[in-house]
C-alpha cells in the first residue's frame, strides 16, 4: 500500500501492474479518485 499515499507520483508503475491485480488496483483507484 505504498502507492496509496502518493499515487500521483507513481501513475506509470500502476498501469503495468493493473492488468493482473485489477481487483486490488480497482479498490486503490477508487481511493485515488
Amino acid at each position: 500500500m505504498s502507492h496509496v499515499p502518493l499515487p500521483e507520483c507513481l501513475p506509470k508503475p500502476e498501469e503495468p501492474t493493473a492488468p493482473a491485480p485489477q481487483q486490488t488496483k480497482t479498490k486503490h483507484l477508487h481511493f485515488y479518485a
